[in-house]
């Protein structure tokens, strides 16, 4: 007996840290060790703190990211591209451009289509270069001589037709430019609207603005004349827009 009291006051158990259910306390134990009963109630679950949730969304935003990245890779072609022999990657050779007319570089559309000197005879204005026809039919402009051919003065005399209106009628699509300097587009085609006639005496000091059938507009200067041909001759300048 006392050898037993003496075993339990040299004993010494302690327990730290937090404990659930029921605890036993043992000084040497030999062999299998079965415990039976109720379980004790679950452990308290820590709430997640709002800083996880945010880490976690990161993580998930990151996540898909690289895979959106891995899915549009190009399979199987390498990060960068050697050049041919002759080239160099990182300054490739430029595609092939087409030629493409440009637009008007001015708000007034001020762009020459044609210019050039030109008999006025029956002329048409709109093909590029004006073609010369041989009678009024289908003619931008056209001018009839009234008198034989000769050097004389009195052979000079002509009148400029505008364009042709129906049976045996013209319209009002010339104009005598009375300046001091030359027309713009705009200026031509104000004084056509405004001032427009059908037929217009030519001399050499005249100047015109005309429209085409195309509704184009023309200007028509530096009037010559050739006796031995018995016909004017004129510097001609198409602007390429098209009046509305």
């Amino acid at each position: 007996m006392r050898e037993s009291e003496e075993r339990q006051r040299d004993a010494h158990n302690s327990m730290s840290g937090e404990v659930t259910g029921t605890s036993f306390q043992a000084h040497t134990i030999q062999g299998d060790v079965h415990f039976h009963g109720t379980p004790g109630p679950p452990a308290p679950k820590r709430p997640i703190s709002k800083a996880a949730w945010i880490g976690a969304g990161a993580v998930l935003v990151t996540v898909a990211a690289v895979g959106l990245v891995a899915a549009n890779w190009p399979s199987g072609a390498p990060a960068t591209q050697t050049g041919a022999p002759g080239t160099s990657a990182q300054n490739p050779q430029p595609a092939p451009t087409t030629s493409v007319r440009s637009t008007p570089s001015t708000a007034q559309g001020d762009e020459v289509r044609w210019a050039g000197r030109i008999n006025l005879t029956y002329v048409k204005l709109d093909p590029v270069p004006p073609e010369v026809l041989s009678n009024n039919t289908g003619a931008s402009v056209w001018v009839h001589y009234e008198r034989g051919r000769g050097t004389d003065q009195r052979d000079q005399k002509a009148t400029l037709y505008g364009l042709g209106g129906g049976f045996f009628t013209t319209r009002p699509t010339i104009a005598l430019w009375e300046g001091s300097a030359e027309p713009t587009r705009q200026q031509c085609q104000d004084l056509i609207s405004t001032r427009g006639a059908e037929t217009l005496e030519v001399t050499k000091e005249s100047r015109f603005c005309v429209l085409t059938a195309q509704k184009r507009v023309a200007y028509l200067s530096d009037l010559s004349y050739d006796g031995a041909a018995a016909i004017y001759m004129a510097t001609v300048r198409i602007w390429n827009t098209v009046s509305p």
